[in-house]
């Protein structure tokens, strides 16, 4: 008569930690694409809003300023008529479009931006010339991944590497 065994085997436990283990490490790698993600969707929509108001600024009469900023964890590219910086109450939504979470750092011209603080972005009208703003945004994910934003403040040009 054979005995009933009750538990597992040091093989089944052992392959049930190298599945443990590999999936853990999948689930690693996916984060880290996920911090990746979050850098490269930033940068590149600084880099639309940019466009958009260049698309602005040669469509009115007056003037048309971008800012960036960062409120309650995400990032926000807010377009006024003035190049006074934007307030934003505690609570209150942001008037903008949303780039981004903060779970990435932006640095504009080696200056990082400020929590409830804002970057004017500016274009001169007769040849869309940056007449305020960086020529540099460096936006970086956790994971260390980086994403730059150059302008060129004399042709009103910019571009993400």
């Amino acid at each position: 008569m054979k005995e009933k065994r009750q538990g597992f085997s040091l093989m089944e436990l052992v392959i049930v930690i190298a599945i443990m283990a590999i999936l853990t490490s999948l689930m690693a790698l996916s984060l880290g694409y996920l911090r990746t993600a979050d850098a490269k969707g930033v940068a590149y929509g600084i880099n639309s809003s940019l466009s958009d108001l260049k698309s602005r600024t040669m469509s009115k009469s007056g003037a048309v300023y971008m800012h960036l900023l960062e409120h309650e964890g995400s990032y926000y590219a807010v377009y006024t008529d003035s190049n006074a910086p934007v307030s934003v109450g505690a609570g209150a939504g942001v008037p903008g479009e949303e780039l981004g979470s903060s779970t990435v750092t932006v640095v504009c011209d080696g200056t990082q931006l400020p929590a409830g603080g804002d970057v004017c972005f500016a274009l001169r009208r007769k040849d869309g010339a940056f007449t305020e703003g960086p020529q540099k945004i460096d936006v970086t994910a956790q994971n260390g991944t980086e994403y730059t934003v150059y302008l060129i403040p004399a042709t009103g040009r910019h571009y993400v590497e």
